[in-house]
């Protein structure tokens, strides 16, 4: 997964926020295939932010929500047009794998 740092920052962010979306870019990309496995397995059925997370092992649900428009750039993933409830009891999106793309 490509993982391009300027999709992510504004040039009007400080410095410190560039740097560090360049030096999170091994991370995304980790992040993006875990949640590609997960979304693959699931397939055809389709998964909110919380539930990737949950059955990525992430810590916390952001590593997931955050990921989402990366793989759905590269063509990984899709919304359904559906919600789904999370925990806490709002709704979101949920996300399915694009039929016939593996890693």
């Amino acid at each position: 997964m490509d993982f391009n740092p300027k999709l992510h920052v504004r040039k009007t962010d400080p410095i410190t926020s560039q740097m560090a979306s360049e030096e999170a870019g091994q991370l995304a990309r980790q992040h993006c295939s875990q949640i590609k496995k997960v979304l693959d397995k699931a397939y055809p059925d389709g998964l909110n932010f919380e539930e990737i997370s949950n059955r990525a092992g992430f810590s916390q649900n952001t590593q997931a929500s955050r990921r989402m428009v990366d793989l759905e750039r590269k063509g990984w993933a899709e919304r359904t047009g559906q919600t789904s409830k999370t925990s806490s009891g709002r709704h979101a999106q949920v996300w399915k794998a694009t039929k016939g793309e593996t890693l």
